[in-house]
């Protein structure tokens, strides 16, 4: 009786293919729209840092929140990278398609720099309110001079967008056009402040 018990408990873990479900994980980026080239072009080498953020933000996770601040992530949707990532390749690329510097770098480049641009992300997520979300964006930037490392200017800017839908795709076309915002709002600060 024993073997028999040993023998269907061997055919039942073997013989029987335990299919596993899944969901493919979609993952997602940010863009911007084409920036305008400036006519005049300075001289000066600006480096871009990494943008700084709580712990929570600076992963791949499309965090929403709602009425409670109870913050969650979608399970089967991701960003491509951090959104801190994200974001400074998109403020170098956009500032050097601006004209506005001879260069916009990173913090990683060896080329000496005489202006550096710090951003805090404050926050980056979906915010559910009576049935509708929101995409929201808050960044604190810092323009600083490197050789004196005196503050030129700084400045705070915040979106709050409207989602399409109340899912991980209405969060990120929703926050997708927050950051082009912040893109082009961050380009006329940037020619304001610096001159």
């Amino acid at each position: 009786m024993r073997e028999l018990l040993l023998i269907l408990t061997i055919i039942i873990f073997t013989g029987c293919e335990v299919k596993k479900l899944s969901t493919p994980i979609q993952t997602y980026t940010i863009s911007y729209n084409e920036i305008k080239p400036k006519e005049s072009k300075r001289e000066d080498i600006l480096k871009v840092s990494l943008p700084l953020s709580s712990k929570v933000i600076m992963s791949d996770t499309i965090l929403y929140s709602d009425a409670n601040n109870t913050l969650n992530s979608y399970t089967f949707n991701k960003w491509i990278d951090t959104p801190n990532m994200l974001l400074q390749k998109l403020f170098i690329e956009s500032i050097n398609d601006s004209n506005l510097f001879k260069s916009a770098i990173s913090d990683y480049s060896r080329i000496r720099a005489n202006l550096e641009l710090e951003s805090n992300i404050i926050e980056f997520k979906q915010v559910f309110e009576d049935k509708i979300s929101y995409g929201i964006l808050k960044v604190r930037f810092y323009l600083i001079e490197m050789r004196t490392k005196n503050l030129i200017d700084s400045k705070d800017f915040e979106y709050k967008i409207k989602s399409n839908s109340n899912d991980a795709i209405g969060a990120v076309e929703s926050l997708n056009i927050a950051v082009d915002n912040l893109i082009q709002d961050l380009i006329k600060w940037l020619n304001q402040s610096y001159k």
